[in-house]
This record gives structure tokens, sequence and C-alpha cells, in this order.
């Protein structure tokens, strides 16, 4: 037992101590430029549980990605199949693990939002990217009920097989950051593609 006494609550002191920590840099800047992070919690030796600490060390990350997605660009080949699609009548839908409302602004930011009828994301209480409900609500956004009617385009493995699971074609797409090699994204998909500037709309 200890007799802390907290000055504040305790949201109040997780917010002073992820502004104000000591003896390492703010986990914003911990985050920056990495592509995963993995964040550890305990509650034996803290006065504030992890069910109050994670929430906000976790709103502290999605801070870094949002203002990372303020300078992504497209990937090569992208702007130019969404293009011939959008002139081909397809009717497209995102599907992110990346919030709704930032997916929107990058869209928005890329001038590409008005080719899509709308923007499903698992961070948003619409499940995980580890099973296939986000690809169903993007389905839902374009009208379709059949899976087999709807063609995803994925870079990321684990995505893959959640789209799998529900029944979509999927056509992979290389990913340096992929967590598997090419052979086995490629295994894995219907289709796949060393970059989207082998995208050929005749091919579906």
């Amino acid at each position: 037992a200890h007799s802390y006494q907290a000055k504040a609550d305790q949201p109040e002191l997780v917010r002073q101590a992820l502004e104000n920590p000591i003896g390492s840099p703010r986990l914003r800047e911990l985050a920056a430029g990495k592509n995963k992070v993995v964040i550890l919690s305990s509650d034996h030796t803290r006065p504030v549980p992890s069910k109050v600490i994670l929430p906000q060390l976790v709103e502290e990350y999605y801070q870094v990605v949002e203002e990372l997605y303020e300078q992504v660009p497209l990937k090569p080949g992208v702007k130019k199949a969404l293009e011939e699609m959008h002139r081909a009548g397809v009717r497209m839908a995102v599907a992110s693990s990346t919030r709704a409302a930032t997916v929107e602004k990058v869209l928005t930011r890329l001038g590409i939002r008005p080719w899509f009828e709308g923007v499903s994301s698992c961070r948003d209480g619409q499940g995980k990217k580890a099973g296939p409900f986000v690809y169903q609500e993007a389905a839902k956004a374009l009208g379709a009920e059949d899976p087999e009617e709807v063609q995803v385009f994925e870079d990321a493995y684990h995505a893959v097989l959640s789209a799998k699971k529900g029944g979509f074609p999927v056509t992979g797409v290389y990913d340096r950051f992929c967590v598997v090699d090419p052979e086995t994204m490629a295994a894995a998909c219907d289709r796949y593609m060393n970059s989207w500037e082998e995208f050929r709309l005749g091919d579906y």
C-alpha cells in the first residue's frame, strides 16, 4: 500500500503526464516516423489504472497519425487507376483502419473525395480489420448485397485475410511495410500487383 494522494482527477493526471513526461520525449515524438507502435501498460506500480491511461495514450498516438496523413501523397499509379474507374462509372468506397474523419480529410486534400460513395472505418466502432465487417459496411455504401460483386484492393496481409473471410475477391498490392513477403501476400489474394501502375480495368 502507499499513501499517494492525487492533486487532480485521473484523466487530468494522465493528460499532464503525456504533455510533460519525466525523463522521456513525448509519445508523439517517439511515435513519429514509426510504422508500428506497441504500448505496454501495467497497473502494479501506478495510482492511475490502465483503463484510464490507455485511451489517452491511443488518442495521443492518433494525433501523430493524423499529422502524418496531412502530408501523405498518393502512391504511384493510384490517381490514374481511380480516374479510369471513375470515368467508367465504377462505384467506389473506402474501407480503412484509420478514423473516417481523417480519411475524409486526406481524400479531400488529394482532390479525390467525390469519387467515393462512402468511407468505412474500423476505428469508429465498426469492428476491426481482423474481421470482414469494415468491408461489409463499404459494400453497403455501394448498394452491393453479394460480396462477390465487390473487388477489394489491399496492401495489408491481415486485411486481405479478413476480406477473403467475408467472401470478397481481393487484389493485393505490394507495400514495403507489409509484414509478409510478396510471394505469401500474392498467394493469399485472387490477383496481385507489384504497384498500382500495373492496374488495368479490363482485367476485371
